[in-house]
């Protein structure tokens, strides 16, 4: 049975199925959307940060490789935390 996801759930996979969680009334959502956009600002502005410094030539060429791999592992994560933040921003705007 293929059930269409309500309209603010939170969704939980278990053993190959989704669960819905009614969020309504339960959460405020307009300021869960205020504190995602905070969060994402913030989150953007970092791997910003490591963005320039990792494509910064003179940083590369001085910096010990497992600072540059750390910087690199950072720089992946927070762009998985950038996406995350996206996707559960368009969530609560449906």
């Amino acid at each position: 049975m293929d059930a269409k996801k309500p309209a603010h759930a939170a969704t939980l996979a278990v053993g190959g199925m989704e669960v819905y969680v009614a969020l309504e009334g339960l959460v405020d959502f307009a300021a869960e959307r205020e504190r995602i956009a905070k969060e994402l600002e913030s989150t953007r502005k970092e791997l910003d940060k490591f963005e320039r410094k990792l494509s910064n030539e003179g940083f590369l060429a001085k910096a010990k490789p497992e600072i540059i791999e750390k910087d690199r592992a950072k720089a992946t994560a927070l762009a998985e935390t950038v996406s995350a933040l996206e996707s559960q921003a368009s969530e609560l705007q449906e």
